[in-house]
């Protein structure tokens, strides 16, 4: 409340992204939960709403879990090889990954 900024939103991904453009979108253990499809929609849906210069952080744990359709690894490489994107940071963790890129 104090930050008028920032909105924290709660709904599905790909459908209730919210219109307008954005210039950080934080990914924290969600995008593992979409099946192939939905991640694709997702990551093309971000592309039309972040700013160039936007950042994207994403952060996934690697232990497999029996409801995640996608390990973190999986993300990870589909979200590196957005052409739309350039990536600052990666940090490889047995227990975690973590990548900060920029909108091209």
């Amino acid at each position: 409340a104090h930050h008028r900024q920032a909105r924290v939103l709660l709904g599905a991904i790909p459908e209730d992204l919210p219109d307008g453009t954005f210039d950080l979108v934080v990914a924290s253990e969600t995008l593992y939960y979409l099946d192939p499809r939905a991640l694709a929609q997702t990551l093309e849906a971000l592309a039309a709403r972040m700013v160039p210069g936007a950042r994207l952080v994403c952060v996934h744990w690697r232990s497999p879990g029996p409801e995640w359709p996608l390990t973190a690894s999986h993300v990870h490489d589909e979200v590196r090889q957005q052409s739309w994107l350039r990536r600052l940071t990666t940090e490889c963790r047995p227990e975690y990954l973590l990548d900060v890129l920029e909108r091209r």
